[in-house]
């Protein structure tokens, strides 16, 4: 049936089930924008692609931001927020306020011109929170190894763009951590006040950033929109998770 808990296409819900889950308490929503561009192309390889969809990561994001922009008019309950304050009229009026986040590979790729102008254009979209990776590094940020089976797309990539950092370390935890354009990135982040959300980064570049907004900008929230909690694993799903 689906949606279904295991499903390996991440979190999905339909739009009449989105909308019971609210009128029986759903207060607020991080509606995340989610493309792997190596199983994409994988699914375009095999000719399994629908026309239309793209396979690139930030092509994709703005297909998705058009889509919910679409549902944003179409609907009556659903509402895009880009601030607190939006979103508290959204709720009081007892809407849903959805928030805009970004989780991918290839974020902000150079090949799209200079990162900052791309983040100013998606932040005119209504995008408000940030992963600074996903399941490979960025020339951003490290990322989670999470499952041994993105580690080799890591090592590849690494090798087409040598400005990308790529460190096996221990076979466990990444020793990468936050680059100096993931500096960068963070405090324009900050400076727009968009919600920074840690999700899949190495442990290294979570303390990076935490030692960061601590020093820096007087313990800046930082949040963790789904990541697994490492005390309630069973060793045997440490072991197969990695880092998480």
């Amino acid at each position: 049936a689906w949606p279904h808990w295991k499903d390996i296409k991440h979190e999905q819900v339909s739009a009449k089930d989105l909308k019971t889950a609210h009128e029986n308490g759903l207060g607020l929503m991080m509606a995340s924008l989610v493309n792997n561009q190596w199983l994409a192309g994988a699914m375009l390889a095999a000719g399994l692609n629908q026309p239309g969809i793209p396979a690139n990561d930030m092509d994709s994001v703005k297909l998705q931001l058009h889509s919910l922009w679409a549902m944003h008019e179409n609907t009556d309950w659903y509402r895009i927020v880009r601030d607190p304050w939006e979103a508290r009229r959204v709720s009081a009026e007892g809407k849903l306020p959805v928030v805009l986040a970004i989780e991918a590979d290839h974020l902000f790729p150079q090949g799209d011109g200079p990162w900052k102008e791309q983040l100013h254009d998606f932040y005119a979209m209504g995008v408000r929170s940030i992963q600074l990776a996903h399941q490979v590094n960025t020339h951003f940020s490290g990322a989670a190894f999470h499952r041994d089976i993105f580690k080799p797309f890591g090592r590849i990539k690494a090798l087409f763009k040598p400005e990308i950092d790529f460190d096996p370390g221990d076979g466990f935890n990444n020793p990468v951590g936050l680059s100096p354009l993931g500096y960068e990135l963070l405090e324009e982040m900050i400076r727009l006040n968009m919600l920074i959300d840690i999700s899949h980064l190495s442990i290294a570049a979570q303390r990076d950033i935490y030692a960061y907004v601590k020093d820096k900008h007087q313990g800046y929230p930082l949040y963790n929109s789904h990541t697994r909690y490492g005390p309630l694993l069973t060793a045997e799903g440490a072991q197969e998770l990695k880092e998480f």
